[in-house]
């Protein structure tokens, strides 16, 4: 057993709860881009700042109730705010 999980024949916990995040990240990061692309623009500044934060706060804030394991969701939390940086 300890053999197959060395090769990556049986998903360990580590990459089955990455797997399940990841699929929650992308999620989450489509409610993001579906929150901005839903605003008329132009507008100002302040506007488009305080929709992007709300949106950005959506996003995370599903993350958070959906996500499996601490660790790896503090992971995938940098990662969907670096994704929504970007």
């Amino acid at each position: 057993i300890v053999e197959a999980l060395n090769k990556g024949e049986i998903p360990s916990t580590g990459s089955l709860v990455e797997v399940f995040n990841k699929a929650i990240l992308e999620r989450c990061l489509k409610l993001y881009s579906e929150g901005i692309s839903n605003i008329q623009l132009p507008l100002p500044q302040d506007v488009l700042q305080h929709a992007h934060e709300e949106a950005k706060a959506g996003a995370l804030k599903a993350f958070e109730q959906q996500h499996f394991g601490r660790h790896h969701a503090k992971q995938s939390v940098m990662q969907l705010e670096d994704e929504i940086n970007k």
